[in-house]
């Protein structure tokens, strides 16, 4: 009991302790750590690091790897867009994610041990997500497809374009 009245005083002092009042510039330059993603034998994390330009109204998210006891962290993608979702495949030898550097966000493939992505999607509505078939060298993703246009690329690239410009 004697402990947490301690930690509960030091945690009122410290933050009446503050110089100024945290604000929405001071949050946006933290950078956020998501979906950590456990290598299949244990030894590693993939995770993903995102930076926030306020300013620009822009942010950046790049793929990080480190050992399981959180040593050796490494860059794994320096791309100036948006990398991420990693996801191990099943031998741990290599990294899904997706990325949009191509100009729309597709499917991806790293060396785990380092080297160069190379693109293993090019749908024309763009991945929205990929996984890993269980057991398997497969992968399958979700894409926007519109009943309406069916097969017709035009007709669904339009409608897409419509709604990621559309008034909400």
């Amino acid at each position: 009991m004697r402990t947490v009245f301690s930690l509960l005083l030091i945690l009122v002092f410290s933050v009446n302790a503050q110089k100024a009042p945290f604000s929405i510039d001071a949050l946006y330059k933290i950078k956020n750590v998501s979906d950590p993603q456990i290598s299949p034998d244990g030894k590693r994390i993939a995770f993903v690091v995102t930076d926030y330009n306020l300013a620009e109204g822009k942010a950046n998210s790049d793929i990080y790897l480190m050992d399981s006891d959180g040593r050796n962290q490494k860059r794994m993608t320096t791309n100036p867009t948006s990398d991420h979702q990693p996801r191990w495949s099943t031998d741990g030898k290599s990294l899904l994610f997706i990325s949009d550097r191509g100009g729309s966000a597709q499917a991806w493939l790293l060396p785990a041990d380092g080297g160069e992505a190379r693109q293993i999607t090019d749908f024309y509505t763009g991945v929205q997500s990929a996984e890993w078939v269980p057991g398997k060298n497969q992968i399958v993703f979700s894409s926007f497809i519109f009943p309406e246009c069916g097969a017709d690329n035009a007709c669904n690239q339009e409608i897409l374009k419509d709604m990621q410009n559309g008034p909400l």
